[in-house]
């Protein structure tokens, strides 16, 4: 079994099972209808977001970053809700993504936030290896001082799927 597997079934069996992209619920219907696409794959197929994630500062570090043509996956339920001017209208719903999203072809693992300069960004097979797995061990000790760095930025990490997490991957919705 190769790292991308593992790290799949790791998700299944210790990290709640799935994946989680968080959008609005006024996109629900696009998503039904194309999958979750990143923002290039989009434009190209002329779909928009009825209320597209990201404040104009996170687009703009994405743009940066080349980071446009990936849709961001998280870990944690928390880590992936959207910034957007319009809080008010914001109805977050959570999608849960099958963890076989790994095994596709070109996927990346940010450990940490991926538009930053210092988040360093490998395959999925290449991160399995630098993953801070001392975090996630029952005698970890989350609550003292000296791990709070280290526990937030794993909750930060992203995972990057290229253009499209195809609708056959979205296995719920909370």
């Amino acid at each position: 079994m190769g790292p991308e597997q593992r790290l799949a079934e790791i998700v299944r069996q210790h990290l709640g099972g799935v994946l989680f992209h968080v959008t609005d619920q006024a996109n629900l219907e696009s998503v039904d209808q194309h999958g979750l696409l990143s923002r290039d794959e989009a434009r190209l197929r002329d779909v928009s977001a009825a209320l597209p994630g990201g404040s104009p500062l996170t687009q703009e570090l994405d743009e940066r970053a080349m980071l446009t043509d990936y849709v961001f996956l998280g870990f944690f339920p928390s880590r992936v809700m959207p910034a957007h001017p319009e809080q008010r209208r914001r109805r977050p719903r959570t999608l849960h993504i099958d963890p076989s999203i790994l095994l596709k072809r070109g996927v990346r693992l940010a450990l940490g936030p991926a538009n930053h300069r210092n988040t360093d960004t490998y395959s999925v097979g290449r991160a399995f290896a630098k993953i801070d797995w001392e975090v996630f061990e029952p005698e970890f000790d989350a609550k003292a001082i000296m791990n709070a760095a280290r526990v937030d930025r794993v909750w930060k990490y992203e995972i990057l799927v290229p253009k499209v997490v195809e609708r056959a991957y979205i296995v719920g919705i909370e």
